[in-house]
């Protein structure tokens, strides 16, 4: 998320040996996050979401900040939730 900050994307991905999660920043501090994508599901291919993905970034990938957005606060949510988990 610090790179979908970074270069002010809308859209982004997790993707790891086991999984690929997919990410849609819909406020300053809200994120709609997929569920996994496992490696071994056979319903949809990671292809085929990355796909359909990139047709959704193309059509509005720049996301711009609140000029209130203070980013201090985003590190502390993630320490409240890490300390919860």
């Amino acid at each position: 998320m610090a790179q979908m900050r970074k270069f002010g994307l809308r859209y982004g991905f997790l993707s790891t040996y086991r999984g690929t999660v997919f990410v849609k920043r819909t406020a300053d501090f809200a994120f709609c996050v997929s569920p996994p994508i496992r490696d071994r599901d056979t319903n949809l291919s990671v292809r085929q979401c990355f796909a359909g993905f990139c047709i959704l970034a193309e059509q509005g990938h720049d996301y711009i900040e609140g000029s209130d957005f203070r980013a201090e606060r985003v590190s502390y949510i993630q320490r409240v939730l890490v300390y919860f988990r």
